[in-house]
C-alpha cells in the first residue's frame, strides 16, 4: 500500500508557504527568509527558531499511511554535533539528518516508540541539493530514499501511522519550541501524502455496476440505525486499521516475509476480481496460519475484540460472526455494490475426528539388546558376563493357596483335560547309611547272586533266572532229581545266608533282606 492522497504541498518560490494541495494546510513562517542567487526560490533556515509551522487540520488526521518528501540543501556549521530536522508531524512521523550524515525516518508506532529506518553514515553530503523521501505503508514496512535511490528499509515498525498531534507539522524544525534540532541550510519544496480510503474502497467496487438507488435505500436504513456517513466512515477506517495490525504481524521480520505477504495479498485480490471463492478461502486460511504463528495470543484476542465491536454495529453482523448468517440476506446489502458472490460461504461443519491408528512397532530389533551402547535398559549385561537369574516363583505364595486360586472353583484340582489331578505319592525317606556301607553291601549282594547261579547250573537249569514257579510245575521230574535239587538248593541257601551274615558283621549295619522267591503250591496227586 502506498499513500496517494496529497494533503500538503508547499513551494517557497515567492517566500510564501501556500498549500497547493487544496487542503488549506498553509504554513506560518518563523525566523526564515527567502534566499538569494541560486537559492532565490528557497527559504533559508539558520538554526535557532527558524521554522515553517502548519496547524492541525482534519486532513492531517487518520494518516494511517504516510509519504513525506523534502527538497533541501544541507549546510551545517562546525562542529556538527546535533540532528537537523527536515519535517516532523507531532506524535506521528519524522525525517531528519543525523550528525554523522545518515538519513533517518521514523513513526510513533502503536507500541508507543519511535521506530523506522536509518541509512549508513555519510550518505548525505553537505553543500548539495538532495531530495529525501520517507514512506511507511501503514502496516510495518518503511523505506528511505535519497535522490531516487533506496538507502534503507525497516520491517518492525507497526502501523498504522497516527494522526498529527496538537502541535501540527514543523518544517526545518521540530514541533516543540526549543530550537535544538533546527536545520541549517535551505528548503524549496515539501510534499506529504497519506492514506486514501476512497481509493481503497474504489478498488473493490466497479462504478459501472453499482445500483445507486438501492444503495440510497440501504443508506436510509443505516441512518435509521444511527449510522450516518461520518460514523460509517469511521467504522470502515477502523476495520482497515485492524486489518493493518494483522498484516503487520504477517509481514514483520524481513523482506522475504514482506514479499510472501504481498504475494498472498495479490492472490486474494485476483481471486476477488475473478470470484474464485476457493482460492480466496485458501489465501485467507494461509494468512490466518501465518498470523497465528507470529502474533502473540493477546494481540490476536485484542484485534478480534475490536473487530467484533465494530461489526456488531452493522445489521446482521452478529449472525455472520457466529456462522448463523443467511447468505441470501447478506447479499441484499452486497448486490447494490456488485459484491454478491464475493464472500465465501461459511465452511461446512467438521466431522468428528477419528482416532489415530496405533503406530507400527518394529519387531526386527530387540530394544533390550539392540540399543546403542550405554543406552541399554536396567538389568542388561554385556555378552559373556554373568546374569543374575531370578529364583522361580513358589508354588504357594504367602497368603494364598497357590496358582489354583486364579482358576474358577469348579476347575480347581483338575488337570488340563478337566480330569481330577493325580496326587503324587509321598516316598518315605531312606534310612541314613554309614559311610562306606553302600560299597560293602553291593559286594555281598554280588557274591550271593554268584552262589545262586552256581546252584541253578548244578541243578541242570539252562537259562539263568527261570522262575521257580515254572520249574515246580514240571510233571515229569524224577524223585531223585527232586532230592538232588532240594539238597543242592538247601546247601546253596545255607551258603548264601552265611555270606550275608558275614557281610552284615563286616559292615556293622543291617543289610536289606533279599526278596524271597514264592514257591508254587504243591498239587495233590
Amino acid at each position: 500500500m502506498i499513500a496517494e492522497r496529497l494533503i500538503l504541498w508547499h513551494t517557497y518560490r515567492n517566500g510564501l508557504a501556500f498549500d497547493l494541495s487544496e487542503n488549506r494546510n498553509h504554513g506560518q513562517l518563523t525566523d526564515v527568509a527567502l534566499g538569494s542567487g541560486p537559492f532565490s526560490s528557497a527559504l533559508q533556515f539558520e538554526g535557532g527558531d527558524s521554522a515553517v509551522r502548519v496547524k492541525p487540520s482534519p486532513s492531517l488526521t487518520n494518516l494511517r499511511e504516510v509519504r513525506a518528501q523534502v527538497h533541501f540543501f544541507w549546510d551545517p556549521s562546525a562542529p556538527n554535533d546535533r540532528r537537523h530536522n527536515l519535517i516532523e508531524g507531532h506524535l506521528a512521523f519524522a525525517m531528519f539528518v543525523n550528525p554523522d550524515g545518515s538519513l533517518q525516518g521514523t513513526i510513533l508506532n502503536q507500541l508507543g516508540s519511535w521506530e523506522g529506518a536509518t541509512s549508513a553514515p555519510g550518505v548525505v553530503p553537505t553543500g548539495e541539493w538532495h531530495t529525501a523521501e520517507f514512506v511507511h505503508d501503514g502496516i510495518g514496512h518503511c523505506s528511505l530514499y535519497l535522490d531516487g535511490h533506496v538507502l534503507a528499509e525497516g520491517f518492525s515498525s507497526p502501523g498504522p501511522v497516527r494522526s498529527v498531534g496538537p502541535n501540527g507539522v514543523a518544517i526545518g524544525h521540530w514541533p516543540e519550541q526549543p530550537g535544538q534540532y533546527t536545520l541549517e541550510g535551505y528548503i524549496d519544496m515539501v510534499k506529504v501524502w497519506c492514506d486514501d480510503p476512497v481509493r481503497d474502497g474504489g478498488q473493490l467496487v466497479d462504478d459501472c455496476c453499482i445500483d445507486r438507488p438501492r444503495i440510497a435505500v440501504n443508506g436510509e436504513r443505516l441512518r435509521d440505525m444511527g449510522l450516518d456517513s461520518t460514523s460509517l466512515g469511521e467504522l470502515v477506517r477502523g476495520m482497515f486499521d485492524v486489518g493493518r495490525r494483522a498484516a503487520y504481524w504477517i509481514t514483520e521480520g524481513s523482506s522475504a516475509d514482506r514479499d510472501r505477504a504481498y504475494s498472498l495479498a495479490g492472490q486474494l485480490l485476483t481471486a476477488y476480481e475473478h470470484d474464485d471463492q476457493s482460492v480466496m478461502a485458501n489465501a485467507i486460511t494461509s494468512a490466518a496460519e501465518m498470523l497465528g504463528a507470529k502474533a502473540p495470543p493477546s494481540e490476536i484476542q485484542d484485534m478480534w475484540a475490536q473487530l467484533q465491536q465494530m461489526l456488531g454495529q452493522l445489521p446482521g453482523a452478529n449472525e455472520v460472526l457466529n456462522n448463523k448468517a443467511d447468505i441470501s440476506r447478506l447479499d441484499e446489502w452486497l448486490q447494490p455494490w456488485c459484491l454478491d458472490g464475493k464472500v465465501p460461504p461459511p465452511p461446512p461443519p467438521r466431522e468428528p475426528k477419528r482416532p489415530r491408528p496405533e503406530p507400527s512397532v518394529d519387531h526386527s530389533t530387540d530394544p533390550d539388546t539392540d540399543a546403542p551402547e550405554g543406552e541399554q535398559p536396567s538389568g542388561w549385561t554385556e555378552p559373556g558376563s554373568h546374569e543374575d537369574v531370578p529364583p522361580p516363583m513358589p508354588d504357594t505364595p504367602p497368603g494364598g493357596d497357590g496358582p489354583g486360586d486364579l482358576l474358577p472353583p469348579d476347575h480347581r484340582g483338575r488337570d488340563g483335560a478337566g480330569r481330577p489331578a493325580k496326587k503324587a505319592l509321598k516316598k518315605k525317606a531312606a534310612p541314613a547309611k554309614a559311610p562306606g556301607t553302600t560299597k560293602k553291601v553291593g559286594a555281598a549282594v554280588k557274591k550271593v547272586a554268584g552262589v545262586k547261579k552256581s546252584a541253578q547250573k548244578a541243578a541242570g537249569i539252562k537259562k539263568a533266572g527261570t522262575p521257580a514257579k515254572k520249574l515246580a510245575g514240571s510233571k515229569k521230574a524224577s524223585p531223585v532229581a527232586k532230592r538232588t535239587g532240594g539238597a543242592k538248593k538247601s546247601a546253596g541257601g545255607k551258603k548264601a545266608a552265611g555270606a550275608k551274615k558275614a557281610a552284615k558283621k563286616k559292615s556293622g549295619g543291617a543289610a536289606p533282606a533279599p526278596g524271597r522267591t514264592r514257591r508254587a503250591p504243591r498239587r495233590d496227586r
